[in-house]
């Protein structure tokens, strides 16, 4: 028996076979094991994040009006403007503002807004960098 070293006599399979059968197996092992790591490491990332079309349109209207707020002349801004670039002024508000200017012959100060109904000191110091006369 010359060639007994080559085959496993309780199988039959030459030993060459054996080898290639153990390192698949440890390939596969290495890839089950690298995607439970990724899932482990990577997937928490990004749980609960919708990527649809949809709400990356949304996400991007909403970047546009963040960098659209700008310093608003309450003398010269129409209700839309005060009420889409000052945080907290809804359209009552912004009426009552324009209003005010037309009654009195438009604001001599940032402050005289506070005379407005519903603008108190604290939404004034909140919206004080916003505004303008």
């Amino acid at each position: 028996m010359e060639n007994s070293n080559i085959f496993d006599d309780n199988s039959g399979y030459i030993a060459r076979e054996k080898i290639i059968i153990k390192t698949l197996i440890s390939l596969a092992v290495l890839m089950i094991a690298g995607v439970v790591a990724y899932n482990a490491f990577f997937k928490k990332e990004i749980q609960g994040v919708d990527f649809s079309l949809e709400n990356k349109k949304i996400s991007t209207q909403n970047q546009k009006k963040s960098k659209t707020k700008r310093t608003i002349n309450l003398n010269t801004a129409s209700k839309k403007e005060i009420m889409e670039n000052i945080n907290g002024i809804g359209e009552k508000t912004a009426t009552k503002i324009i209003s005010y200017r037309k009654t009195n012959g438009g604001f001599k100060s940032k402050e005289e807004i506070m005379k407005i109904k519903g603008i108190s000191i604290g939404k004034f110091k909140k919206i004080k960098n916003k505004i303008t006369v």
